[in-house]
């Protein structure tokens, strides 16, 4: 009887570590930035922290294309959470549409078409980032970054860094990506924080916010790091 009870024993311990579920955070980077935006975020000892990398694009891709080649990166066997910020916020959405999440949220990005301002329309229709050279549009995003988020100088030297670590060729490639960016379906699971002073996705075309950050800009992921961890935290921790 004792033999037969530690077998029970052995197969109950088994089957709970086989079958129990792991908490995973993937981190998409937005389209100036990558996983060291995320760097002054905390995140509790029981999630695994994993940054998805997309720096190498090509023109072909699709903003729906590109996440359903991301989702291929996921472990959909275990509980998944998505932060993403800007571009990864709109990538997390799509992907959020193709897997299972516990969690989606997107800071200071987008998650419908009807949520991006008029400037993306407008170059829909005149493609003048078609002409452009991509180290010229690397190097206009710099400097557009510098005097429409002025609060990015808190944090100068890495912004600087991710920028220009990164590859002309991603600006260039990625902007089609998001002037055509069809999607007009909001999961169920995507939380939206924004902030009050994103210059960059201004918070009036926004349709719905779930977190609002007074005076936070399109950098504050970095910026306001504190104040963001909080709802994060409490957001993953639900």
């Amino acid at each position: 009887m004792a033999k037969y009870c530690i077998y029970i024993l052995f197969f109950a311990f088994y089957h709970s570590i086989a079958f129990s579920q792991y908490k995973i955070i993937y981190l998409l980077h937005g389209q100036g930035s990558d996983e060291r935006i995320f760097s002054e975020l905390v995140f509790p000892d029981e999630f695994s922290v994993i940054p998805l990398r997309y720096d190498t694009i090509s023109r072909f891709y699709s903003m729906k294309g590109l996440a359903q080649k991301l989702t291929k990166n996921i472990d959909k066997n275990n509980e998944i959470t998505l932060i993403g910020v800007s571009l990864g916020g709109m990538l997390a959405v799509e992907m959020s549409k193709i897997i299972p999440c516990k969690h989606t949220i997107i800071v200071s990005s987008a998650k419908t078409k009807y949520d991006l301002p008029l400037r993306y329309t407008f170059q829909k229709i005149v493609p003048i980032y078609k002409i452009i050279p991509p180290i010229l549009i690397k190097k206009s995003s710099n400097l557009a970054q510098k005097i429409v988020e002025k609060d990015r100088k808190t944090k100068k030297l890495l912004f600087n860094q991710m920028l220009s670590d990164k590859k002309a060729s991603f600006y260039k490639y990625s902007i089609p990506m998001i002037i055509f960016w069809r999607n007009k379906i909001v999961p169920p699971n995507v939380i939206h924080i924004h902030g009050t002073k994103d210059h960059t996705l201004p918070m009036r075309k926004i349709k719905k916010i779930d977190i609002t950050i007074q005076n936070g800009s399109h950098m504050m992921i970095l910026t306001r790091s504190n104040e963001l961890n909080k709802h994060i935290l409490s957001i993953i921790n639900q």
